[in-house]
Protein backbone atom coordinates (compact mmCIF):
# COMPACT_ATOMS: atom_id res chain seq x y z
CA UNK A 1 0.00 0.00 0.00
CA UNK A 2 0.85 3.40 -0.69
CA UNK A 3 0.44 6.27 1.76
CA UNK A 4 -2.10 9.17 0.33
CA UNK A 5 0.80 12.19 1.25
CA UNK A 6 3.10 10.10 -1.72
CA UNK A 7 2.68 11.33 -5.58
CA UNK A 8 5.02 9.21 -7.98
CA UNK A 9 6.19 11.26 -10.92
CA UNK A 10 7.43 9.98 -14.16
CA UNK A 11 10.33 10.82 -16.65
CA UNK A 12 8.12 12.68 -19.04
CA UNK A 13 7.15 14.84 -15.52
CA UNK A 14 10.73 15.95 -14.57
CA UNK A 15 12.46 15.15 -17.58
CA UNK A 16 12.39 18.62 -19.15
CA UNK A 17 13.04 20.50 -15.68
CA UNK A 18 16.24 22.56 -14.95
CA UNK A 19 17.46 25.11 -11.95
CA UNK A 20 15.75 28.41 -12.10
CA UNK A 21 17.58 29.83 -9.99
CA UNK A 22 21.10 31.17 -11.09
CA UNK A 23 23.93 29.62 -9.83
CA UNK A 24 26.62 31.52 -7.12
CA UNK A 25 29.12 30.51 -10.06
CA UNK A 26 27.21 31.67 -12.93
CA UNK A 27 27.11 35.06 -12.11
CA UNK A 28 31.47 35.14 -13.04
CA UNK A 29 30.28 32.80 -16.02
CA UNK A 30 28.31 35.23 -17.51
CA UNK A 31 31.09 38.13 -17.62
CA UNK A 32 32.78 35.87 -20.40
CA UNK A 33 31.09 37.36 -23.94
CA UNK A 34 32.17 33.57 -25.11
CA UNK A 35 28.31 32.17 -26.09
CA UNK A 36 27.87 29.07 -23.53
CA UNK A 37 26.26 26.30 -25.08
CA UNK A 38 23.41 24.07 -23.29
CA UNK A 39 22.76 20.84 -24.60
CA UNK A 40 19.17 19.93 -24.81
CA UNK A 41 17.74 16.90 -23.65
CA UNK A 42 15.91 14.64 -26.34
CA UNK A 43 12.25 15.32 -26.20
CA UNK A 44 9.41 14.60 -28.80
CA UNK A 45 6.62 17.74 -26.97
CA UNK A 46 9.90 20.77 -27.71
CA UNK A 47 10.12 22.51 -30.74
CA UNK A 48 12.15 25.61 -31.76
CA UNK A 49 10.65 28.38 -33.88
CA UNK A 50 12.73 29.49 -36.51
CA UNK A 51 13.67 32.96 -36.65
CA UNK A 52 14.78 35.51 -39.56
CA UNK A 53 18.92 34.92 -38.74
CA UNK A 54 18.62 30.91 -39.60
CA UNK A 55 18.60 30.29 -36.29
CA UNK A 56 15.61 28.62 -33.85
CA UNK A 57 14.85 30.82 -30.63
CA UNK A 58 13.31 28.78 -27.82
CA UNK A 59 9.26 29.23 -27.36
CA UNK A 60 7.33 28.09 -25.05
CA UNK A 61 10.33 26.95 -22.35
CA UNK A 62 10.63 29.62 -19.52
CA UNK A 63 12.95 27.38 -17.89
CA UNK A 64 16.23 28.40 -19.91
CA UNK A 65 15.41 32.23 -19.19
CA UNK A 66 19.00 33.22 -18.13
CA UNK A 67 19.65 36.78 -16.58
CA UNK A 68 21.58 38.94 -19.05
CA UNK A 69 21.74 36.28 -22.27
CA UNK A 70 19.27 35.31 -25.00
CA UNK A 71 18.67 31.90 -25.78
CA UNK A 72 19.06 30.79 -29.35
CA UNK A 73 18.96 27.26 -30.65
CA UNK A 74 21.31 26.08 -33.77
CA UNK A 75 21.85 22.70 -34.87
CA UNK A 76 20.25 20.95 -32.01
CA UNK A 77 22.12 23.35 -29.55
CA UNK A 78 20.98 26.14 -27.24
CA UNK A 79 23.24 29.12 -27.02
CA UNK A 80 23.26 31.43 -24.88
CA UNK A 81 23.99 34.75 -26.25
CA UNK A 82 25.18 37.75 -23.98
CA UNK A 83 22.37 40.71 -24.15
CA UNK A 84 23.96 44.61 -24.68
CA UNK A 85 23.17 44.99 -21.27
CA UNK A 86 25.96 42.30 -19.58
CA UNK A 87 28.47 43.12 -22.47
CA UNK A 88 28.37 46.90 -21.68
CA UNK A 89 28.61 45.46 -17.61
CA UNK A 90 31.70 43.82 -18.61
CA UNK A 91 33.76 46.50 -20.87
CA UNK A 92 32.81 48.61 -17.85
CA UNK A 93 34.48 46.33 -15.19
CA UNK A 94 37.95 45.63 -17.63
CA UNK A 95 38.30 49.78 -17.64
CA UNK A 96 37.37 50.41 -14.44
CA UNK A 97 40.36 47.13 -13.68
CA UNK A 98 42.55 48.97 -16.19
CA UNK A 99 41.95 52.22 -14.06
CA UNK A 100 42.91 50.81 -10.53
CA UNK A 101 46.13 49.25 -12.28
CA UNK A 102 46.94 52.79 -13.39
CA UNK A 103 46.54 53.88 -9.90
CA UNK A 104 48.58 51.45 -8.27
CA UNK A 105 51.56 51.89 -11.08
CA UNK A 106 51.87 55.59 -10.60
CA UNK A 107 51.56 55.15 -6.55
CA UNK A 108 54.02 52.44 -6.76
CA UNK A 109 56.38 55.16 -9.02
CA UNK A 110 56.02 57.76 -6.45
CA UNK A 111 56.58 55.77 -3.74
CA UNK A 112 60.31 54.75 -5.10
CA UNK A 113 60.87 58.50 -6.31
CA UNK A 114 60.04 59.62 -2.83
CA UNK A 115 62.67 57.15 -1.08
CA UNK A 116 65.50 57.46 -4.11
CA UNK A 117 64.87 61.07 -3.18
CA UNK A 118 65.37 60.43 0.49
CA UNK A 119 68.76 58.32 0.23
CA UNK A 120 69.83 61.25 -2.41
CA UNK A 121 69.30 63.44 0.84
CA UNK A 122 71.28 61.37 3.75
CA UNK A 123 74.18 60.91 1.24
CA UNK A 124 74.75 64.53 1.09
CA UNK A 125 73.88 64.92 4.55
CA UNK A 126 76.56 62.42 5.58
CA UNK A 127 78.91 63.59 3.59
CA UNK A 128 78.50 66.88 5.06
CA UNK A 129 78.81 65.76 8.37
CA UNK A 130 81.80 63.77 7.59
CA UNK A 131 83.12 66.98 6.33
CA UNK A 132 82.51 69.30 9.42
CA UNK A 133 83.94 65.95 11.25
CA UNK A 134 87.16 66.25 9.67
CA UNK A 135 87.12 69.94 9.72
CA UNK A 136 87.08 70.06 13.64
CA UNK A 137 89.50 66.92 13.67
CA UNK A 138 92.28 68.98 11.85
CA UNK A 139 91.92 71.84 14.20
CA UNK A 140 92.62 70.01 17.36
CA UNK A 141 95.38 67.94 18.15
CA UNK A 142 95.23 64.40 17.80
CA UNK A 143 97.82 63.12 19.97
CA UNK A 144 99.01 64.51 23.21
CA UNK A 145 102.29 62.04 23.23
CA UNK A 146 105.36 61.52 20.90
CA UNK A 147 105.04 57.99 21.75
CA UNK A 148 101.12 57.40 20.78
CA UNK A 149 101.54 58.97 17.53
CA UNK A 150 104.84 56.96 16.54
CA UNK A 151 102.77 53.66 17.89
CA UNK A 152 99.85 54.36 15.97
CA UNK A 153 101.70 55.16 12.70
CA UNK A 154 102.86 51.65 12.13
CA UNK A 155 99.49 50.74 12.64
CA UNK A 156 97.94 52.83 9.94
CA UNK A 157 100.86 51.82 7.54
CA UNK A 158 101.08 48.42 8.56
CA UNK A 159 100.77 46.85 5.22
CA UNK A 160 102.19 50.12 3.58
CA UNK A 161 100.49 52.29 1.58
CA UNK A 162 97.04 52.09 -0.23
CA UNK A 163 96.00 52.13 -3.54
CA UNK A 164 94.06 55.33 -2.75
CA UNK A 165 96.95 56.75 -1.66
CA UNK A 166 99.35 55.46 -4.53
CA UNK A 167 98.09 58.46 -6.27
CA UNK A 168 99.22 61.41 -4.29
CA UNK A 169 100.54 63.86 -6.69
CA UNK A 170 97.18 64.29 -8.48
CA UNK A 171 94.80 64.00 -5.24
CA UNK A 172 95.78 66.72 -3.13
CA UNK A 173 92.16 66.47 -1.20
CA UNK A 174 92.58 62.67 -0.51
CA UNK A 175 90.99 60.62 1.82
CA UNK A 176 90.72 57.78 4.00
CA UNK A 177 92.62 56.92 7.34
CA UNK A 178 95.98 57.13 6.02
CA UNK A 179 95.83 60.64 4.48
CA UNK A 180 93.94 61.79 7.82
CA UNK A 181 96.80 60.76 9.61
CA UNK A 182 99.54 62.33 7.49
CA UNK A 183 97.19 65.67 7.47
CA UNK A 184 96.80 65.58 11.53
CA UNK A 185 99.67 63.97 13.12
CA UNK A 186 102.51 64.62 10.40
CA UNK A 187 101.73 68.11 9.34
CA UNK A 188 101.18 71.76 10.26
CA UNK A 189 99.62 72.71 6.94
CA UNK A 190 99.74 69.38 4.43
CA UNK A 191 101.78 67.64 3.24
CA UNK A 192 104.53 67.81 0.30
CA UNK A 193 103.34 65.51 -2.15
CA UNK A 194 105.97 65.92 -4.62
CA UNK A 195 108.71 65.28 -2.56
CA UNK A 196 107.73 63.74 1.05
CA UNK A 197 106.43 59.59 0.79
CA UNK A 198 107.59 59.59 -3.06
CA UNK A 199 109.99 56.42 -2.10
CA UNK A 200 107.50 54.82 -0.01
CA UNK A 201 104.93 55.04 -2.31
CA UNK A 202 107.19 53.26 -5.17
CA UNK A 203 107.99 50.07 -2.65
CA UNK A 204 104.44 50.09 -1.72
CA UNK A 205 102.77 50.11 -5.61
CA UNK A 206 106.26 47.80 -6.76
CA UNK A 207 106.19 45.46 -4.21
CA UNK A 208 103.20 42.61 -2.82
CA UNK A 209 102.17 42.04 0.54
CA UNK A 210 104.21 44.93 2.34
CA UNK A 211 104.48 44.12 6.20
CA UNK A 212 106.05 47.11 8.55
CA UNK A 213 106.41 45.70 12.10
CA UNK A 214 107.74 47.71 14.95
CA UNK A 215 110.10 46.14 16.80
CA UNK A 216 111.36 48.66 19.79
CA UNK A 217 111.09 52.16 20.59
CA UNK A 218 113.34 53.98 22.55
CA UNK A 219 113.49 58.08 23.35
CA UNK A 220 116.60 59.24 22.37
CA UNK A 221 116.62 62.53 23.22
CA UNK A 222 114.09 64.97 24.09
CA UNK A 223 111.28 65.36 21.41
CA UNK A 224 112.79 62.51 19.17
CA UNK A 225 111.76 58.57 19.43
CA UNK A 226 113.69 55.97 17.55
CA UNK A 227 112.35 52.90 16.38
CA UNK A 228 113.94 49.48 15.62
CA UNK A 229 111.52 47.89 12.63
CA UNK A 230 111.42 45.54 10.13
CA UNK A 231 109.95 45.46 6.57
CA UNK A 232 108.80 42.21 4.89
CA UNK A 233 108.12 43.10 0.50
CA UNK A 234 107.27 39.90 -1.75
CA UNK A 235 109.26 39.90 -4.84
CA UNK A 236 106.53 40.01 -7.51
CA UNK A 237 106.62 39.73 -11.37
CA UNK A 238 105.72 43.51 -11.23
CA UNK A 239 108.59 44.15 -9.24
CA UNK A 240 110.90 42.44 -12.06
CA UNK A 241 109.47 44.32 -15.05
CA UNK A 242 109.49 47.56 -12.76
CA UNK A 243 112.68 47.66 -10.52
CA UNK A 244 115.24 46.20 -12.41
CA UNK A 245 114.35 45.00 -16.19
CA UNK A 246 117.74 44.39 -17.14
CA UNK A 247 117.47 41.73 -15.85
CA UNK A 248 114.71 39.84 -18.35
CA UNK A 249 116.06 39.34 -21.97
CA UNK A 250 113.01 38.82 -24.84
CA UNK A 251 110.50 38.08 -22.10
CA UNK A 252 112.76 35.36 -20.35
CA UNK A 253 113.84 35.52 -16.91
CA UNK A 254 117.80 35.03 -15.97
CA UNK A 255 118.77 32.59 -13.27
CA UNK A 256 119.26 35.67 -10.75
CA UNK A 257 115.69 36.63 -11.68
CA UNK A 258 114.29 33.19 -10.89
CA UNK A 259 115.80 33.02 -7.67
CA UNK A 260 114.34 36.51 -6.53
CA UNK A 261 111.18 35.88 -8.15
CA UNK A 262 108.06 34.83 -5.34
CA UNK A 263 110.67 35.50 -3.15
CA UNK A 264 109.92 37.23 0.05
CA UNK A 265 112.88 40.11 1.99
CA UNK A 266 112.67 40.42 5.27
CA UNK A 267 114.63 43.89 6.00
CA UNK A 268 115.70 45.87 8.94
CA UNK A 269 116.01 49.44 10.07
CA UNK A 270 115.16 51.82 12.32
CA UNK A 271 113.18 55.11 11.81
CA UNK A 272 113.65 58.67 13.39
CA UNK A 273 111.11 60.61 14.88
CA UNK A 274 111.17 64.07 15.27
CA UNK A 275 108.52 65.18 17.70
CA UNK A 276 106.88 69.27 18.14
CA UNK A 277 105.34 69.48 21.65
CA UNK A 278 103.86 72.60 21.05
CA UNK A 279 102.00 71.90 17.76
CA UNK A 280 101.75 68.04 18.62
CA UNK A 281 102.94 66.36 15.63
CA UNK A 282 105.87 65.09 14.59
CA UNK A 283 107.61 67.40 12.21
CA UNK A 284 110.22 65.07 10.97
CA UNK A 285 110.85 61.19 9.80
CA UNK A 286 114.29 59.63 8.87
CA UNK A 287 114.59 56.11 7.87
CA UNK A 288 117.42 53.65 7.31
CA UNK A 289 117.27 49.89 5.81
CA UNK A 290 119.97 47.25 5.54
CA UNK A 291 118.75 46.34 2.09
CA UNK A 292 121.63 44.32 1.31
CA UNK A 293 121.87 42.09 3.83
CA UNK A 294 118.30 40.42 2.85
CA UNK A 295 119.39 40.39 -0.88
CA UNK A 296 122.22 38.26 0.30
CA UNK A 297 120.30 35.74 1.91
CA UNK A 298 118.13 35.33 -0.84
CA UNK A 299 121.02 35.20 -3.60
CA UNK A 300 123.71 33.34 -1.42
CA UNK A 301 126.83 35.01 -2.90
CA UNK A 302 127.98 38.47 -2.84
CA UNK A 303 128.72 38.12 -6.61
CA UNK A 304 125.29 37.65 -8.02
CA UNK A 305 123.85 40.81 -5.45
CA UNK A 306 126.48 42.69 -7.52
CA UNK A 307 125.23 41.90 -10.50
CA UNK A 308 121.39 42.37 -9.44
CA UNK A 309 122.58 45.77 -8.13
CA UNK A 310 119.37 45.54 -6.37
CA UNK A 311 119.87 46.64 -3.18
CA UNK A 312 120.80 49.80 -4.47
CA UNK A 313 117.71 50.48 -5.73
CA UNK A 314 115.98 49.59 -2.54
CA UNK A 315 118.35 51.63 -0.65
CA UNK A 316 116.97 54.54 -2.84
CA UNK A 317 113.64 53.85 -1.42
CA UNK A 318 114.40 53.41 2.14
CA UNK A 319 116.94 55.48 3.00
CA UNK A 320 117.21 59.01 4.10
CA UNK A 321 113.56 59.30 3.45
CA UNK A 322 112.07 62.37 5.35
CA UNK A 323 108.72 63.62 5.77
CA UNK A 324 108.96 67.29 7.16
CA UNK A 325 106.32 70.08 7.66
CA UNK A 326 105.30 72.99 5.90
CA UNK A 327 105.16 76.35 7.77
CA UNK A 328 103.23 79.61 6.87
CA UNK A 329 105.37 82.10 5.73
Amino acid sequence: MTPSSTYALSDQVIGRVIQRVQPLHFQHACTNECPRQIQLCNNADWHPTSTDCGSSRVEGDSSLNVPGYTSVFDNGQVTLVPTRRTTWMSTTKRERSRINQARYRDRQRQHHETVAKSIHELRQEIQALETKRRNIKRCSPTYTSSWTAVSDFFRVFRHGFKASLLSIEDNETGSGEQFDFLRNTMTIDGINDAEALANWKLMSAYHGDVLLELKSLEQVAENCLLATATITIAIAEKTLQHVYPHLITDGKLSSIAEKLLNNRLHICGSMRFDWNSTSCRIVSLESSFDIMSAMLKVQGNLKDVAQINYWRRLSFYFDNVQMKTKRRE
